[in-house]
């Protein structure tokens, strides 16, 4: 189980252009870095984006010096766009986390258990 993985390293060096956009580079590090290890499952928890910042911003608050170095709304809704497109590329496993802990977690259950069987 892994939070993120490789696709955090996509999403955010290509928003940032970190690497001049070279996705040759992108390539051979993610291959050193991963060894193209790919996840059985994977999970986008959907919320609306707004939904998304409030509960950022919340957190970050309380965990981040009270809220220093903050990312704007913008560059938030361009690195979750991203993910969405990252996800359906891949065929992930798409949840509205928009529902309380209990249904989220029902959702992805659902979906592991299926995996296992």
């Amino acid at each position: 189980i892994a939070d993120r993985w490789r696709y955090s390293f996509w999403t955010y060096h290509l928003y940032q252009q970190t690497f001049g956009g070279d996705k040759t580079l992108m390539e051979k590090i993610d291959n050193l870095a991963f060894k193209a290890l790919n996840p059985d499952i994977c999970f986008l928890l959907d919320l609306p984006p707004k939904v998304a910042y409030t509960r950022y911003l919340k957190r970050e608050k309380v965990f981040n010096n009270s809220g220093l170095e903050l990312v704007g709304f913008n560059y938030f809704e361009s690195v979750i766009k991203k993910y969405k497109d990252i996800a359906k590329f891949n065929h992930w496993n798409i949840v509205d986390a928009s529902g309380d802990e209990e249904y989220v977690f029902n959702q992805i259950k659902m979906v592991v258990d299926k995996k296992l069987c």
